[in-house]
């Protein structure tokens, strides 16, 4: 089944209504919907009324089926997720069940859904301003809204500045130093992927260490990320080709916001190409490559 999850079309040969068999044909239904989401889809109808899906499989339905239709904004996708995730138990379901209704312009929808979201996603900002929005666009000049928006307004981040603009207050900054504890500091200098990238750095291997420094910051938390920025602050000195490169979040001061260790040529590519002479074997005429010298690479030049 995993396999060939196309032997689902004969349905005969899974005629059994037993907690294994649906197991079974979950399984294949979800594999299908990566191949035919339009096959899967039809093929679920079918046997969801001749199996009984556990709880679990039919999250695991809502999450594949319904997921690779609402990513194609297709509406049928509504269908599934309601239907074999009605109580919310997937954060992501639940996000692309609201998206999908947003996109359509089904506001009252939308906010019934929004309002009913388990408390980890309803706190958050992206979904506190669409809750408010949503509602501001079923009812225009709803009180409501303007009370919805105003908490997310005080946030410094993009949905707090969207939430100020709609009830027009001004920005909060909300500037507040950040004191990471010693030991979060430390987890993050002892990374493997930290230290990888300040090796290629130190050996002139620009690329290979900026590659290792964004991979490993994926794997870090809030605190984690402002941590590796000091860090890169720390290895960068007061260098304002560092200071142009800053990226502040939310609640953190611009000292904190460093990402990389970019003091390197490769900073400015465009100025450095300018004052980088062309080699002797390039032809006349043939204008030099902008690539900065430390960067190496296999390709010769085309």
């Amino acid at each position: 089944m995993v396999q060939k999850p196309q032997l689902l079309s004969r349905t005969e040969r899974f005629a059994s209504g037993n907690t294994a068999m649906a197991d079974v044909v979950s399984i294949g239904l979800r594999r299908l919907a990566r191949q035919d989401p339009e096959k899967a889809l039809g093929l679920l109808d079918s046997y969801a009324r001749r199996m009984a899906f556990s709880a679990e499989e039919k999250v695991a339905i809502a999450r594949q089926i319904g997921l690779t239709l609402a990513r194609r904004f297709d509406s049928r996708a509504l269908q599934v997720m309601a239907e074999y995730d009605p109580e919310l138990r997937d954060n992501t379901v639940s996000e692309w069940r609201a998206r999908l209704l947003l996109r359509l312009g089904r506001w009252d929808d939308a906010y019934a859904l929004t309002s009913r979201f388990p408390e980890d996603l309803a706190k958050t900002n992206r979904w506190r301003y669409w809750r408010a929005r949503s509602l501001e666009l079923k009812e225009p000049n709803s009180p409501q809204a303007i009370s919805l928006y105003a908490p997310v307004a005080k946030e410094r981040d993009f949905y707090g500045f969207l939430s100020a603009d709609r009830i027009q207050a001004p920005y909060k900054l909300n500037h507040q130093p950040l004191n990471l504890p010693p030991k979060v500091m430390q987890k993050v200098r002892n990374t493997a992927g930290i230290r990888r990238a300040l090796e290629f750095h130190a050996r002139g291997q620009i690329v290979d260490g900026r590659r290792e420094w964004y991979h490993v910051s994926r794997l870090f938390n809030r605190d984690e990320l402002v941590a590796q920025a000091q860090l890169a602050y720390q290895k960068a000195g007061t260098s304002r080709r560092s200071a142009r490169s800053a990226r502040p979040s939310t609640g953190t001061t611009w000292t904190s916001a460093f990402r990389w260790p970019i003091a390197a040529p490769w900073s400015r590519p465009l100025a450095h190409a300018k004052s980088t002479p062309a080699g002797p074997s390039r032809s006349p005429g043939r204008k030099a490559p902008s690539w900065p010298t430390r960067v190496r690479t296999s390709v010769p030049p085309g």
